[in-house]
């Protein structure tokens, strides 16, 4: 028997062999249109499980249960789990991703997200690669941040010093770093003054617990 998800199997359309009597309740009969109704929602739902559209993950406390098959899942810190059939979970990294254009007289500075703490009593290392291109390509730069951070009483802080990687190696401006906003890890990114530069940023995080 073909499978209707993963072989693509077409639905049959159905036509009318004869109208609805007059006088019946329309509500208590099965037109063509019912059922080519429903044959496209099958077809829709079909076609979201194969394209991964989805509306979104909703947060749970607990281990959702009802299943002994693999199933990825979102928990009350934000953290998406992968839960295996035997029992286990496994923790995904938590990556992010960021744009940004600095340019004005001063050395612009501006923050790239690169971790939002959702709940106390959670610490984190955090992890940003974030490249700079000049906006005429004439210089470029990347930096690779690492830091540990916590989250306690509603108040983050950093637990001893960023370790930074510049490439290619040197100091001065552009530069980056991590910085605290509110709850927030960034990365931020500083310009040399009078310059346009394009900044990314990729960040990677490992929550415990």
């Amino acid at each position: 028997m073909p499978d209707f998800v993963y072989d693509l199997t077409a639905l049959p359309s159905k036509t009318d062999r004869a109208p609805i009597p007059v006088g019946e309740d329309p509500n208590k009969w099965v037109a063509a249109t019912d059922y080519n109704l429903v044959a496209q929602a099958a077809v829709s739902l079909r076609t979201a499980i194969r394209t991964g559209k989805f509306f979104g993950f909703a947060a749970q406390a607990t281990v959702p249960n009802g299943t002994a098959a693999d199933y990825l899942w979102l928990d009350s810190l934000k953290r998406l789990l992968l839960q295996l059939a035997d029992g286990t979970s496994r923790s995904l990294p938590l990556q992010t991703s960021a744009t940004s254009t600095t340019s004005d007289a001063a050395g612009q500075s501006k923050d790239l997200l690169a971790y939002a703490f959702a709940a106390d009593n959670q610490a984190v290392l955090v992890g940003a690669r974030v490249a700079a291109c000049k906006s005429d390509a004439s210089d470029a730069v990347g930096v690779e941040l690492h830091g540990v951070f916590r989250r306690q009483a509603g108040v983050v802080s950093q637990v001893g010093s960023t370790n930074v990687l510049r490439v290619p190696v040197g100091a001065g401006p552009p530069s980056a770093t991590f910085a605290i906003v509110g709850t927030t890890v960034v990365a931020r990114v500083t310009s040399i003054a009078g310059q346009t530069w394009n900044w990314t940023s990729e960040s990677i995080a490992t929550a415990a617990p």
